[in-house]
């Protein structure tokens, strides 16, 4: 069904691109009305700080290429070396939230915010179409649509669908499906004459579904032959029969008035996010009496089917007021929702009747937060954000920029996650609520920022120190413990680019400190290198650019993966026997792009070294990364 639908949508938009392309050529004969300049994008952030003035639609080259522009989230991560696998950012960051937060994140990368939707302002019917095919089985299909219904109302929907399949194994098991995700967003947005009041809305599905494989199986215990487990067609997987999905649904309302201009507005948001995780593994496996991969068996000892499911309902009112000195925002926030793990027909310790075992917890938070900024031109700002739910968390953020220079100091104090709360699951089982184990993790992070250009060079870079009190992660043996350790983390990120007329050299290089935060197991340091020329051909017919791209990062003791709880946990560095070290190694991938009018093309030919100086990397423990293939992609918009 999911490969009929995803044929309907791709059928409904090449035919919705060849009647524009016909309805342009026709139209071409007298004068072109509509094209990118006709096409506006706003998101409700910018309507809130009363920024009417809508940009153009995005038609720009850079990074089309970058397989981390293809997702919502661009910053740097671990994951799993197959397309829209379980990931984890690669560097240590404090939530953004504070209350309930559920603690299954390991799709968070490839799902979007509600809260920052992009909407469309459009004088004729826009529609895009991207497209990504790359070898492994490596496909990325995205679609969005909108119109206008008048000149105060638009209605659009994108489609989009991920899917990967397996390179190594047997030939028996490479090329079968091990990644698929489908999602579909509705979304409108309304407003009156003179941008008096503004209704945003979007609305949801997706669906992700993962092959479990445990990693592949060691030949040897030395943990510095790579080359000697990086044989992609005699390796095995350790897990045959495990799988996990997710489901999500979001439904995000956001509404502003103004009551005098921009002085004094208020607002209303309402969220609901439904979020359900299964885990399955129909065929247990055992080596005499001992199981594999799995630590224990509570209940069922031939098959496990766990599932946890997080929603809520949150409304937020408030007010805000802003001008060209200026902006607040002060609300009040209610939250209700629920947490639950179930065990679905358990047949518990091969007894005859099977049962059902579930834990269910209900919650209500309250919240009370605000922003505040100073500008004075583009000199000098202050900024102030903060949050605080009743009783038990808290937020707080201060920034002071001065030109090119930005200090800023911040404290937050946030609950473990409910995942690390309570668990009850086939494998494991651990509750922290009832027994009131857990504190709150108290961080306070320190950072200087440096901003600005200079002779073609344009730089920012910040230096940071984190102070982690009641640090809350997955120990060696994947269950949630809390160190009572202070630790200290020190991060230096720089972001450099360099445009000389055709050509450009962009930097992106992290490095961090964690000496004194043993448990937070980062690479020392980590660069993203690219070298490219870009300008005009054909008398400036064709636009693009040819160039290369390099990552690397430090060899470091990276997080084991969990598919139980969906989590990762540390190495157990002390066990000569089962450690493994994820070596450096230089990914490079060298690209053409090329930009038509309303066309964007690329063919990339990703890991080219391949062979030099090992045969392959890994991502994380005892899982492969991509081998050399060729990927090209497009994007093609249409504007009447």
């Amino acid at each position: 069904m999911k490969y009929i639908l995803s044929l309907l949508v791709l059928v409904i938009f090449c035919l919705s691109g060849f009647y524009n392309a016909q309805a342009q050529i026709l139209n071409d004969s007298t004068v072109n009305l509509y094209s990118p300049k006709t096409t506006r994008v706003l998101q409700e952030n910018d309507i809130f700080r009363g920024k009417y003035e809508l940009q153009q639609v995005d038609t720009t080259l850079n990074n089309l290429q970058q397989i981390r522009n293809w997702y919502n989230d661009t910053t740097f991560y671990q994951d799993l070396g197959i397309l829209a696998t379980p990931s984890k950012r690669l560097y240590f960051t404090l939530p953004t939230q504070i209350g309930a937060r559920y603690g299954r994140s390991i799709f968070d990368r490839y799902n979007y915010n509600p809260a920052n939707q992009t909407y469309f302002d459009s004088k004729s019917p826009y529609s895009r179409l991207s497209y990504v095919q790359g070898g492994n089985g490596q496909q990325i299909f995205d679609g969005t649509f909108s119109r206008n219904i008048n000149e105060n109302a638009s209605v659009g929907f994108t489609y989009e669908r991920i899917s990967s399949e397996k390179f190594y194994g047997t030939s028996a098991t490479r090329g079968t499906r091990q990644v698929e995700r489908t999602g579909i967003t509705l979304f409108t947005h309304l407003q009156t004459k003179e941008n008096r009041y503004h209704l945003f809305a979007n609305l949801n599905y997706a669906e992700q579904a993962i092959l479990e494989s445990g990693g592949i199986q060691r030949n040897t215990a030395d943990e510095g032959s790579i080359d000697s487990l990086y044989q992609i067609d005699n390796v095995q997987v350790i897990l045959t029969t495990a799988t996990n999905r997710e489901y999500r649904k979001n439904l995000h309302i956001s509404q502003v008035y103004q009551i005098a201009k921009d002085y004094f507005k208020v607002y209303h948001t309402l969220d609901y996010r439904s979020q359900f995780n299964r885990f399955k593994d129909t065929g247990l496996s055992y080596i005499g009496d001992s199981l594999i991969f799995y630590p224990v068996v509570n209940y069922d000892t031939v098959r496990t089917s766990d599932g946890s499911n997080f929603r809520y309902l949150e409304n937020s009112i408030g007010v805000m007021s802003d001008s060209k000195l200026h902006y607040f925002r002060g609300y009040f926030k209610q939250r209700n929702g629920s947490y639950a793990n179930n065990l679905f027909q358990v047949n518990y310790k091969q007894v005859n009747d099977t049962i059902r075992l579930g834990y269910k917890r209900n919650f209500k938070q309250y919240f009370l937060g605000g922003h505040g900024e100073f500008l004075f031109r583009d000199v000098f700002n202050v900024t102030v954000d903060g949050e605080y739910q009743l009783f038990k968390d808290y937020r707080l953020e201060a920034a002071l920029r001065l030109k090119f220079l930005t200090v800023s100091q911040s404290r937050t104090s946030y609950s473990p996650t409910l995942t690390q709360q309570r668990v009850l699951s086939n494998h494991f089982k651990w509750d922290h609520i009832n027994t009131n184990t857990f504190q709150n993790t108290v961080a306070d992070r320190s950072a200087v920022r440096v901003n600005g250009t200079l002779f073609h060079n344009s730089l920012d870079a910040e230096l940071a120190r984190t102070n982690i009190q009641n640090y809350t992660y997955f120990n060696e043996n994947a269950v949630p413990v809390q160190t009572s350790n202070q630790l200290q983390l020190y991060t230096l990120s720089v972001k450099h680019h360099l445009a000389l007329k055709t050509f450009h050299w962009e930097n992106n290089f992290v490095y961090a400190d964690n000496s004194k935060a043993e448990v937070i197991r980062v690479p020392k340091w980590m660069v993203n290198t690219k070298v490219y020329f870009q300008g005009h051909l054909f008398k400036k017919a064709l636009y693009g650019q040819v160039g290369a791209e390099m990552y690397m990062q430090d060899d470091f003791y990276a997080d084991n993966y969990m598919p139980v709880t969906q989590q990762f946990y540390l190495q157990d560095v002390q066990n000569v026997q089962n450690r493994f070290l994820i070596p450096s190694y230089p990914l490079i991938d060298a690209f053409i792009t090329a930009d038509i009018k309303s066309f964007n093309i690329f063919v990339k030919m990703a890991h080219v070294n391949q062979g030099f100086p090992a045969d392959g990397y890994f991502t994380t423990p005892i899982y492969l990364g991509q081998p050399r293939n060729l990927t090209f992609g497009l994007r093609w918009m249409f504007f009447d």
